[in-house]
């Protein structure tokens, strides 16, 4: 077990009689039970060292092993350790190390006990390990330059909504994800779905182009029909439409994996697990990727009904709508196969490793045009999750929420149908980037009636929340009483200035954006906790307990600040967000 000699630890010196505590990186079973890296994981059967009312698998002293501690290498073969018993204020004993007059305690229990992090890693340009402690697990992405509406957003480019586990797949029918955070059926999330928008959005920007490959567009001259098989009873041409030559099949829809008409891939594809093609069904179509993935075949359908997606075997299913209209199919492949293959499990599954796509497999009739794989189809993604903020946006402004949350204990929970403004605000920033770049009046309308709910009182089923009757607030969650989350609250504020700075004649988003930016900075102060920040204000409007933001959401603080402070030069600004950096690499504010 790894045990740590720290320097000082003011809110330690309880734990041990001694004045001072100095605690050391030794380590005493050669694993690593508390580390960043998920390849090096806490045995199970660790449960000796922790003892008494809070017992908890996790602990064990073992025999000794030899580490580098700064530098330099120790050997405990010899070292003159005992066991001592280690009484945590008076509640419970763990097993500690005594040298002389110095205490080891395990690494395993300040991480529980002060969230701190550590992991070994190697020491570059020597063959022997380091031990690196680190306050928090929050990352801090500094601006290089002034805040672009049209550019990355935030540090989204780091995000895969596609992997979070409260995503239960990508829908088939409108390209956008389903939603389980709050209810296992599946709904949808604007907030998650236009996450999904600015992650692609801003991956296009910043990774390198994608690399695509057309593999068939219906020409004359195309050299794919060797590449086309075509079983006995169906039918394959390629026609003439009003606007270009495509491929038409014929064929009964079977349960066969040879199918109708298949199309087969070359065996040195490279990793292009994402497909695209252009659709019109003329009646039930299945449409199946042969993948191989694992060194297994696994077949993933897109079929021409609503029913979700489900899994028999080796075979996963979405169902994409009809399409008995023209339209434009995104899939990745990949993700498509791991949430199948995931669906309905409370586990973690290991992620699939697939090594290339084998063929195309067509059954019913519908036709097809612009057959092509790629690694990634960042703007074809972001681009559905436009159309659906187009689509679904209702006549009060907003696109309604239709799963009931409860946030605080003890309070109501808000009933389906609820707005929030960040899901507002994210939409539009969604909404803006896609108008800047097509300049389809569609998107700037839609942004523009967005902001109709943060004039209607939370309680109105509206966004709006007023703090003490003086300090309007664009809530996240709609609760009674209100909630103040801030994270939400600065969302909203991001989309709203996207659109004022896009619609410069548009009073209504400038003057919410104003009025927000002054609630914020009148209201940051009760956000601070001294060592970290609230992530809402339910200890004032409760009176209960704070809501300590975790890390993470700490981390989103800082980054949402120093993201405003590119735009407002405000100095009261700048000094909180180096202050809450401070706390995430441990230094609290001082006390009296």
């Amino acid at each position: 077990m790894r045990y740590l000699r720290s320097a000082l630890l003011r809110c330690f010196a309880a734990l041990i009689a001694c004045t001072t505590v100095y605690l050391g990186c030794l380590t005493f079973v050669n694993r690593c039970p508390v580390t960043t890296n998920p390849d090096c994981a806490l045995p199970a059967d660790d449960t000796s060292i922790l003892r008494g009312p809070l017992a908890d698998p996790g602990y064990v002293v073992n025999e000794l092993s030899p580490v580098r501690l700064g530098g330099v290498s120790v050997s405990h073969s010899n070292a003159p350790y005992q066991p001592v018993d280690c009484i945590i204020n008076q509640e419970y004993t763990i097993n500690c190390r005594l040298e002389n007059e110095e205490v080891f305690v395990p690494f395993t229990f300040l991480h529980r006990y002060f969230e701190v992090q550590g992991r070994l890693e190697e020491d570059i340009g020597s063959a022997s390990q380091r031990f690196i402690w680190s306050h928090s697990n929050g990352k801090v992405f500094y601006p290089k330059q002034r805040y672009d509406p049209a550019g990355v957003f935030l540090f989204f480019e780091t995000y895969n909504v596609e992997k979070r586990e409260r995503v239960k797949y990508i829908s088939g029918v409108e390209g956008v994800p389903l939603s389980t955070q709050w209810g296992q059926q599946g709904y949808y999330y604007p907030i998650q779905i236009a996450q999904y928008a600015l992650v692609h959005y801003s991956k296009n920007i910043t990774e390198d182009g994608g690399k695509f490959k057309l593999l068939e567009d219906g020409s004359s001259d195309s050299n794919a029909s060797s590449h086309w098989s075509v079983s006995r009873g169906c039918r394959y041409a390629k026609v003439r439409t009003r606007w270009s030559n495509v491929v038409e099949f014929q064929g009964p829809v079977t349960s066969a994996t040879d199918g109708c008409l298949t199309f087969r891939l070359d065996d040195g594809q490279p990793a292009r697990f994402s497909l695209s093609f252009d659709f019109l069904a003329l009646s039930g179509c299945d449409i199946t990727v042969e993948v191989v993935a694992d060194g297994h075949p696994y077949l993933v359908h897109y079929r021409t009904d609503d029913d979700g997606v489900s899994r028999t075997g080796n075979n996963v299913r979405y169902g994409i709508g009809p399409r008995r209209e023209w339209s434009r199919i995104t899939r990745d492949v990949y993700w498509d196969l791991y949430k199948g293959l995931t669906l309905g499990k409370q586990s973690k599954r290991k992620q699939p490793v697939i090594s290339r796509l084998t063929r195309i497999i067509f059954q019913g009739r519908g036709q097809i045009d612009n057959i092509t794989i790629a690694n990634q189809f960042h703007m074809r993604h972001y681009f559905d999750a436009v159309d659906w903020f187009v689509n679904h946006q209702d006549d009060a402004g907003g696109w309604p929420i239709n799963v009931k949350r409860e946030l605080i204990e003890g309070v109501a929970a808000i009933p389906p149908g609820w707005y929030s403004a960040m899901a507002q605000g994210q939409a539009m920033s969604v909404l803006t980037r896609a108008y800047r770049l097509v300049r389809d009046p569609r998107y700037l309308e839609t942004a523009r009636r967005a902001t109709r709910p943060f004039r209607r009182k939370a309680t109105e089923n509206g966004v709006l929340a007023v703090f003490m009757n003086q300090f309007p607030w664009y809530e996240e969650y709609p609760t009674t009483p209100s909630s103040y989350v801030l994270n939400g609250f600065i969302y909203s504020l991001i989309g709203l200035y996207d659109l004022s700075q896009l619609d410069p004649d548009n009073e209504e988003a400038r003057d919410l954006y104003s009025d927000g930016m002054r609630t914020l900075k009148k209201m940051l102060p009760l956000f601070d906790m001294g060592s970290g920040t609230a992530y809402d204000l339910r200890h004032f409007t409760l009176g209960i307990a704070p809501n300590l933001a975790r890390t993470e959401y700490h981390s989103l603080h800082v980054n949402q600040l120093l993201l405003l402070s590119t735009i407002d030069p405000d100095p009261f600004l700048k000094a909180t967000v180096e202050r809450w950096i401070g706390y995430l690499h441990g230094h609290p504010a001082k006390h009296n």
